[in-house]
């Protein structure tokens, strides 16, 4: 199933990449920074329509078909979003992605985040490991804050109140960091987390198709995810971290203020 999946994430990033280059048609959705585009659009009933031509009783969480509170159950269930990083696509900037991830039993069994522009396939399996274009992944096992590299991101909530806390939270931790970078895909950057390209990602108002698939790659190359209060993750929650080690995950979550979004 894992090869099925990463077909189908080869055949929708073709399609992300043919319109990267072409005028955007887009709209607003709960901001003028939170955008769908047509290709989101047509990613997503392609995605669908593969899954359910040959699992036609599964369950399918997707982000354009999403209305109401999504409930994953213990169900066969495809967690899908067409493309990570919408307003990068948008603004031309190579950082976005098709991700697919599939649960039984509440678990994530596999899964794949493509970025189609850099022609980067990251994916994993439940036991197997961690892999981008075929080459194993492992965290950088950072423990120590003063020696991280931390991702985040803004999101498309403009709320003052909520992009105070956020700034605050990177002025609190920029002090002791080694450095903050936001580059506006959740999925893109927790894979970084799982190559050791980066050591830990948070980030809240996100939703479940942004790092359901991320979470087991990052957790298969050897990460540590958990919700912001320390728990095990809810992918219903809207926030996450994802770090190279535990101990790096607890450290940021004393440090961050959350801001509490509607559950998904």
């Amino acid at each position: 199933m894992l090869d099925f999946a990463k077909n189908i994430a080869k055949e929708a990033g073709s399609l992300i990449a043919s319109a990267f280059d072409q005028p955007p048609h887009y709209h607003e959705k709960v901001s003028f920074a939170d955008l769908v585009t047509d290709t989101d659009k047509q990613v997503e009933d392609l995605v669908m329509s593969r899954i359910l031509e040959t699992y036609p009783d599964h369950k399918i969480i997707a982000e354009e078909s999403a209305s109401g509170r999504s409930i994953l159950t213990s169900d066969p269930t495809w967690i899908v979003d067409p493309i990570d990083g919408t307003s990068n696509f948008v603004s031309k900037f190579p950082f976005c992605a098709v991700c697919i991830g599939f649960y039984k039993e509440k678990q994530a069994q596999f899964a794949v985040v493509y970025n189609p522009i850099c022609d980067q396939m990251f994916y994993a399996e439940r036991g197997k490991g961690a892999f981008m274009n075929g080459r194993g992944l492992r965290v950088s096992h950072c423990t120590e804050l003063h020696n991280a590299l931390i991702l985040t991101d803004w999101g498309g909530d403009r709320n003052a109140s909520n992009l105070d806390t956020k700034a605050a939270n990177i002025r609190r931790l920029i002090s002791e960091a080694r450095g903050v970078r936001t580059m506006g895909s959740a999925a893109l950057h927790m894979c970084q987390v799982a190559a050791g390209q980066g050591d830990v990602f948070f980030e809240f108002g996100i939703h479940c198709w942004d790092y359901a698939a991320a979470s087991l790659i990052v957790t298969e190359a050897g990460g540590y995810c958990c919700n912001v209060d320390g728990g095990p993750v809810d992918l219903m929650a809207r926030h996450c971290v994802a770090a190279s080690s535990k101990q790096l995950a607890e450290m940021i979550c004393q440090k961050i203020v959350p801001i509490s979004y509607p559950r998904d």
